[in-house]
């Protein structure tokens, strides 16, 4: 079911990402361009903390700054960013720092259609570790 949520989040996200870069104000894109910069390339133990709040963050700004009521109101319906945070990261910083920093890089760019591909295959990257990670846990 986890796997499944993040499936949603790359088709809603990637959505919600390309609307707030073609329709956003300047403040909003200068919020979503302030993220993941004070994280050196190895995020330490003692920030991973830091950095999940951050990666929170990040996302909600997306699926906020669209200004899009539906995504809203699914997301209240079903919680779909929180319950993917249950259980921490589901890929460590050192495999989803750089994939944050390209889509900032594109947003920097104003470069909709790049942020919103690469937000999806980060999304759909960890759906892939998640359903490896059943597949190996279940029964044979």
């Amino acid at each position: 079911a986890l796997a499944d949520l993040f499936a949603v989040r790359a088709g809603l996200e990637s959505i919600a990402l390309r609307i707030c870069i073609e329709e956003g104000s300047p403040e909003l894109l200068a919020r979503l361009t302030s993220f993941f910069g004070a994280f050196p390339d190895e995020v330490p133990a003692e920030r991973e903390k830091d950095y999940l709040d951050e990666d929170i963050a990040f996302h909600r700004t997306i699926t906020e700054g669209a200004q899009l009521p539906l995504i809203k109101e699914i997301n209240a319906s079903f919680g779909y960013i929180l319950k993917t945070y249950e259980h921490g990261l589901v890929r460590p910083p050192v495999q989803t720092l750089g994939e944050h920093r390209a889509i900032v890089e594109a947003i920097k760019r104003r470069d909709a259609k790049k942020a919103a591909a690469l937000l999806e295959e980060h999304h759909l990257r960890s759906r892939a570790v998640l359903r490896e990670r059943a597949r190996t846990a279940a029964p044979s």
